[in-house]
């Protein structure tokens, strides 16, 4: 009797359709190429998003969004749009890669990604959080591979690689 049991061959793979990247440890997507995330319930909810940030002018934000409810798991591309002068265009240049996700989401693909400093900011173009003066703010991973809070201003550089949700 053999020691190990025979592993199956992968199935034909058609080199013409882009195939989802599994839930893998570590990982960084290439440009549009899908991949799978997954929340675990119960989800996460906003205000404990805010509380995974040590900074204390970050835990004043209150959580205006929509609250993560199943299916628990998605299938995403990171998005590289170019310049766009404001949220509005954000929005615009992503709606054509599907639909922009429950901010909370960044932290399962945070969770997931290599940690490693680089030139480009991810962030999910969804301005869920509010200061006490009004000022909206959306969730970024920072340069330096950390959550972080960006306020909502006008032009959104190059550098910035954004989370939508394959529809």
């Amino acid at each position: 009797m053999p020691r190990y049991a025979k592993i199956p061959p992968n199935p034909p793979i058609n080199p013409h359709i882009q195939q989802p990247r599994l839930e893998v440890r570590n990982f960084v997507p290439k440009v549009s190429e899908p991949f799978f995330l997954a929340m675990p319930e119960p989800p996460m909810t906003g205000s404990a998003f805010v509380q995974l940030n040590p900074h204390e002018v970050w835990q004043s934000l209150v959580f205006r969004g929509q609250e993560v409810t199943g299916p628990w798991m998605h299938q995403f591309v990171m998005v590289w749009p170019g310049f766009c002068k404001d949220m509005e265009a954000v929005k615009s240049a992503l709606s054509k890669y599907g639909q922009v996700p429950e901010s909370v989401w960044l932290y399962q693909y945070y969770s997931k990604m290599a940690r490693r400093r680089e030139e480009k900011i991810s962030a999910v173009a969804d301005p869920s959080w509010e200061s006490p003066k009004g000022h909206k703010f959306i969730p970024i991973i920072n340069s330096r591979g950390d959550l972080d809070f960006q306020p909502c201003r006008n032009g959104y550089g190059i550098n910035t690689a954004w989370l939508v949700k394959v529809e």
